[in-house]
């Protein structure tokens, strides 16, 4: 499984969705709450899959530039990509790319957190208040109002 990450330069910082969209990302990011909010590591995978499930398939295209618009070299960021299964894309629908992303990315954790019973809890509860805290970010670029959820 490859992750799908738009580059830093196409992150949204402020995003108008569709009526569709807005309903759907809004439904998906409160059912990512829910998950990271279970005590059994297997309910939040449940809940995180249907909510994969309920993704349209969208269009992305691998990242087409030999230019990082940073100080690394092009290089470099293939070798980080292929070493950690990331590729970088461009879209038409960034915002369903991030929520996405986050989901697998959360679904991953939650499937280490169940397989490695011997993890520091601090550690997993650290990591679950980051990934709601970007649940949360992502509810304002996209003005969806989930301090509420």
């Amino acid at each position: 499984m490859v992750l799908e990450l738009l580059t830093p330069w196409e992150l949204p910082v402020k995003q108008e969705l569709s009526k569709t969209n807005h309903l759907k990302l809004k439904k998906l990011l409160t059912e990512l709450l829910i998950a990271l909010a279970e005590i059994d590591p297997q309910q939040g995978i449940n809940i995180i899959e249907d909510a994969i499930g309920e993704l349209e398939i969208y269009d992305v295209f691998p990242l087409e530039t030999s230019s990082t618009q940073t100080t690394l070299k092009y290089w470099e960021i293939e070798d980080f990509d292929t070493y950690f299964h990331l590729q970088h894309v461009q879209t038409n629908e960034p915002e369903i790319c991030l929520v996405k992303g986050l989901l697998s990315a959360c679904k991953n954790f939650l499937c280490l957190n169940q397989s490695n019973l011997n993890l520091d809890i601090n550690q997993i509860n650290l990591q679950r208040q980051g990934f709601k805290n970007y649940v949360y970010l992502l509810g304002r670029v996209f003005q969806l109002n989930l301090e509420s959820c």
